[in-house]
C-alpha cells in the first residue's frame, strides 16, 4: 500500500487531498502545526459532502492519521514511508514548512540515501518551485544539498477544486469536483488510482493561465458580491450587474491570455472553463476573499492581467474596477483585508493601491478614480 503525507489538514487538505487518497486505499497521515485540527482528527473521521457535474454525495473519511508538528519531529517515520508528499498550505507557509523538513531530510538522507521523493505545492501562487529550492540551498549544509538535487523533486500544481468549511478545523466540509488536479511532471510515483490526480507538461506557464483565467473572474465575483452585501458566491452569480461585470472581466483576462501566452481559443477553454455542478455549493464569499493583500498583488490573478493588458495596449476598465472593490474589502476576521484597510487609512489611498498592487502611475490613478466613485 502506497503512503501519502499531507502536510497541512485545513479545508483542502482534508477536504481535497486527504478524501481522495483515502478513496484509493493509500495509507494517509496528516501533518498539522494546529493543536486544534489534530485534536479534532483524532475524533476518527470526517465528512465531506461533494458536488460534481452529474452527482451529489457524502464521503466519511476516517482512515489516516494525524501528528502534531514539534521539535521531536514525531512524523519522521511517516516521513521516511512516505512515497508522496502533498503540501497544501498558504505560499506564506512554504517557507516554515520546508525550514521544519530540514531535519526529515537530513534523516531520509542518513536512513534511505537512494530513495526519490516527489513534494507536490498546492498553492494559488505561481513560479514558487524556484523560490523554495533556493531557500533551501541557503538554509542546508552543501552536502544536504547536493542530496536534495537529486533526490527530493519539488513539483508545482494547478489547483481547480474548491473546497470549504466553517473553519479549518471542521469535520464537515463541502467540496466542488468537476476538475483534476494538474500535476507538474515527471513524478516518481503513479498516481493513475487516485480519482482527479493528473500529471501534465508546462505546469508553471499553465498555472499563470488558470491563476489568471479563473481565479481572476472568482476573486473579482467575491469583491463585487461583498460590496453589494451578499454572503456567497452563487448569490453573487444570479446578480444581473455582477454577471455583465464578469463577462467583461472573463473577456479582458482572455485577450491578454491569448497575447501573452499564445494559446488557441480550445486551449485557454480546456483549461479554464469548467464544468456545471449539479448542484450549487453555497462557497463563502468571505472564503474567495480572504488575503487581499495578496490578491491584489502584482503578478497575482488581477494585477497580473492588468500588467499584461498596458503591456499590448488592450482594454482593462473592468479589471481596473475589480481591483477598486477589492480594495474596498473590508472584513473584520481577515486580518489582511484589516492590515489593508489600516495601509488606506494611514497612507492614502493612492499610495497604498500603488504599495498593494506594484502597479505603475497611470494604473494606480485609473484605479483611485474608480475607488473614488465606488
Amino acid at each position: 500500500m502506497n503512503n501519502v503525507l499531507i502536510i497541512g489538514a485545513g479545508k483542502l487538505g482534508k477536504g481535497f487531498i486527504g478524501e481522495a487518497f483515502e478513496k484509493a486505499k493509500w495509507n494517509v497521515t496528516f501533518l498539522d502545526k494546529d493543536p486544534k485540527v489534530i485534536k479534532k482528527l483524532a475524533e476518527g473521521s470526517y465528512q465531506v459532502d461533494i458536488s460534481t457535474s452529474d452527482k451529489v454525495y457524502t464521503r466519511v473519511v476516517k482512515n489516516y492519521q494525524q501528528i502534531l508538528t514539534s521539535d521531536a519531529h514525531d512524523e519522521i517515520d511517516s516521513f521516511l514511508a512516505s512515497d508522496l508528499v502533498m503540501i497544501p498550505v498558504y505560499p506564506e507557509d512554504l517557507k516554515d514548512v520546508f525550514k521544519y523538513l530540514i531535519i526529515d531530510f537530513k534523516k531520509m538522507m542518513e536512513e534511505k540515501p537512494d530513495k526519490k521523493l516527489d513534494i507536490i505545492l498546492l498553492t494559488n501562487k505561481i513560479y514558487l518551485v524556484s523560490k523554495i529550492k533556493k531557500f533551501l540551498s541557503e538554509n542546508v549544509d552543501p552536502d544536504l544539498n547536493s542530496w536534495l538535487e537529486t533526490h527530493i523533486f519539488i513539483h508545482d500544481a494547478i489547483i481547480r477544486r474548491s473546497t470549504s468549511a466553517d473553519s479549518n478545523y471542521a469535520l464537515k466540509l463541502n467540496s466542488m469536483a468537476v476538475a483534476s488536479l494538474l500535476i507538474e511532471k515527471p513524478l516518481h510515483v503513479d498516481l493513475s488510482k487516485v480519482d482527479w490526480m493528473e500529471p501534465i507538461e508546462n505546469v508553471p506557464t499553465l498555472k499563470e493561465v488558470k491563476i489568471y483565467g479563473i481565479n481572476g473572474p472568482h476573486a473579482a465575483t467575491a469583491f463585487f458580491g461583498w460590496y453589494k452585501n451578499y454572503k456567497t458566491i452563487p448569490e453573487a452569480q444570479s446578480d444581473h450587474e455582477i454577471q455583465e461585470f464578469i463577462k467583461c472581466i472573463n473577456e479582458e483576462i482572455y485577450n491578454v491570455c491569448q497575447k501573452e501566452f499564445n494559446l488557441t481559443t480550445a486551449e485557454y477553454d480546456h483549461l479554464t472553463k469548467l464544468p456545471s455542478l449539479k448542484q450549487e455549493v453555497p462557497d463563502p464569499i468571505k472564503r474567495v476573499a480572504y488575503d487581499p493583500l495578496r490578491k491584489l498583488s502584482i503578478n497575482d490573478r488581477l494585477c497580473g492581467p492588468i500588467r499584461l493588458s498596458e503591456k499590448y495596449g488592450l482594454d482593462n476598465e473592468c479589471l481596473i474596477k475589480a481591483v477598486a472593490l477589492g480594495l474596498k474589502y473590508n472584513d473584520e476576521d481577515d486580518p489582511k483585508s484589516q492590515e489593508m484597510q489600516e495601509m488606506i487609512k494611514t497612507k492614502g489611498v493612492l499610495t497604498a493601491i500603488k504599495e498593494i498592487t506594484g502597479l505603475d502611475d497611470n494604473c494606480a490613478n485609473k484605479i483611485l478614480d474608480q475607488y473614488e466613485k465606488l
